[in-house]
């Protein structure tokens, strides 16, 4: 059980959207690559139409680099972190194109 935590450079990334209707889950989308994100920013409909395909705008504070070791030293011990070196979220928008089928 401990281990479900580990990371592994080969394993996939999906977001995953709910409905916001009943919050069941409607689309999991396959990243082309994984990400290490610190938080959620926020979310929105940028638009819809009448088949209920829908354009979802997501922002969050991604780790850049993406180096997930080098990212859980820092993390370990925030003060023995060397100017230069620190890791630090940048703000980034992804834009998703949603079908109201529940493709993605």
């Amino acid at each position: 059980l401990g281990n479900m935590v580990e990371w592994h450079e080969d394993d996939k990334a999906f977001v995953q959207i709910v409905s916001k209707d009943d919050l069941k889950l409607k689309w999991r989308i396959e990243l082309p690559e994984t990400t290490s994100l610190y938080h959620l920013v926020d979310a929105h409909e940028v638009e819809s139409d009448e088949h209920g395909s829908i354009c979802l705008k997501v922002r969050i504070a991604e780790h850049e680099p993406m180096d997930r070791i080098a990212l859980e030293r820092q993390f370990a011990d925030q003060y023995r972190v060397t100017e230069g070196e620190r890791i630090n979220a940048i703000l980034k928008e992804y834009t998703f194109h949603l079908e109201g089928n529940g493709n993605g």
